[in-house]
């Protein structure tokens, strides 16, 4: 059995010892993942008052609606940049919003999710504890959104009335989008599992992967065709055995499930984690992850067909308008990208882009951190107009102590991994950390490990397959 050596030289073999290093290498013991505890840790010291924007923007009636992290929800006129309202709440709004039938919803940082009418009136408040979620899904009426936290609740609410219907806990923070397919309910959770629920709340299944999953899923058919993202959000019916649903985790994968919750196929990124969502768009999903790679993978195999690298890690969602890829980098810059990989134009804002891109009549609105909304034609990246959020302060963010946190994290974790003995063929039983949610994220391991809940424990049985050779 192989020994693990604390920072006193200390051998131990057995299961205390096990735990004993673990928390030395990453800290204590967490419940959800090191890699994801930690960098939302840093995140949340982030989430204070200032003039930043990563609310993605949404469009409804030529009006642009987003959040800013001075407590405020804007509208602005999309022709012009023209202020028309605001809205204010007690807390940064990092979440984007959700326009639809006269109504935008949004929440914010003081845990309260708000109900306006688009002309900017008070409908509803709900509360919903939740720092850093995504934002609400809102279909026929319903609107469905997670809990952070503490709290771990998915919420379905009247979109009306702002009356609780139903709620179900899982085992960790809800910052995934849901989406809403075939009168089920899909989400991932910081616990490390892919959800699927009854619109009534009831469990049908649940997917297990390695880490937290922040990433808001995607679905498509069997050819390829998107059905669901939550810039898309109008449900439709697919047959169960033609639907695959995409998505990433923390564990630096990006999975692809049938809608029965099986595993088709998972793709590992250069991580350390992918909490970007995904988009499909001829038969390929689009997704980027913390390596600062944007990824482009053949939808029915998984298989790469390219990846593009940025100055920085990926935090915002790609989109696709004209066979264009645009998606914003924490190296500042919006990057157009063809559907081949090659780089169109990049625009330098002044700070981090976190918030994904919004594409109406041919133009792009996006935020960024340096405190202003951009309005940009894509055909001579000309700045139609950009607006200053009253308060222009960027909240403070050092993105490299991020990176480099996380990375250093996520070495110590794979040191764990590293095989000993290769005499034995050992891949898991002495040389995974003492949780088995990281099994999959080894890179020693093979495409495949495990169906849902059932982790593969057991020796490589093909040593000319053994993946670290």
């Amino acid at each position: 059995m192989a020994e693990y050596k604390n920072a006193s030289g200390y051998k131990n073999s057995d299961a205390a010892g096990k735990v004993a290093y673990y928390k030395q290498l990453t800290g204590s013991p967490q419940q959800y993942g090191p890699i994801r505890d930690t960098v939302m840790a840093l995140l949340s010291k982030s989430i204070k008052e200032g003039g930043s924007v990563c609310s993605s923007p949404v469009v409804y009636d030529e009006i642009l609606f987003f959040g800013a992290n001075d407590t405020h929800l804007y509208a602005v006129d999309i022709n012009n940049g023209q202020l028309l309202w605001k809205f204010k709440t007690n807390g940064p709004i990092m979440s984007y919003p959700v326009a639809v039938d006269g109504m935008v919803y949004i929440h914010s940082a003081d845990n309260y999710m708000y109900a306006l009418s688009t002309g900017g009136t008070l409908v509803w408040k709900f509360r919903i504890p939740n720092l850093l979620g995504y934002g609400p899904a809102v279909v026929d009426n319903v609107l469905y959104m997670g809990g952070g936290k503490d709290d771990h609740n998915m919420y379905a609410i009247s979109a009306k009335e702002g009356k609780l219907i139903w709620k179900y806990r899982t085992g960790g923070p809800i910052s995934s989008i849901p989406a809403v397919v075939n009168d089920t309910v899909f989400f991932g959770s910081g616990d490390g599992y892919v959800y699927a629920l009854s619109k009534n709340g009831d469990l049908k299944w649940k997917f297990r992967t390695s880490d937290g999953v922040d990433s808001s899923p995607a679905i498509a058919d069997k050819e390829g065709n998107e059905i669901w993202s939550y810039k898309n959000m109008k449900e439709e019916t697919i047959r169960i055995s033609d639907g695959i649903l995409y998505i990433g985790s923390w564990d630096n994968n990006i999975y692809a499930l049938t809608l029965e919750g099986k595993e088709v196929w998972r793709y590992r990124t250069g991580g350390p984690m992918v909490f970007c969502s995904p988009i499909i768009h001829n038969r390929t999903v689009y997704i980027g992850s913390f390596d600062c790679h944007l990824y482009a993978l053949d939808a029915i195999t998984g298989s790469l067909k390219w990846k593009f690298r940025t100055g920085m890690p990926l935090a915002s969602d790609p989109v696709i308008y004209n066979d264009t890829v645009y998606i914003g980098s924490c190296d500042n810059y919006m990057y157009a990208i063809s559907v081949e990989g090659r780089q169109l134009w990049k625009f330098f804002t002044g700070g981090y882009i976190f918030g994904a891109a919004t594409v109406h009549s041919g133009n792009i609105y996006f935020g960024s951190w340096d405190c202003y909304l951009y309005a940009l034609s894509p055909k001579d990246q000309n700045v139609l107009w950009k607006f200053k959020i009253g308060r222009l302060e960027p909240v403070a963010l050092d993105m490299n102590t991020i990176l480099n946190t996380v990375t250093e994290l996520n070495k110590r974790i794979l040191r764990l991994w590293k095989p000993e003995t290769l005499g034995n063929k050992l891949l898991f039983s002495d040389h995974v950390s003492v949780s088995p949610m990281y099994r999959s994220a080894t890179p020693y391991a093979s495409s495949i490990q495990y169906k849902s809940e059932s982790p593969y424990l057991g020796a490589a049985k093909k040593k000319d397959k053994l993946p670290f050779f």
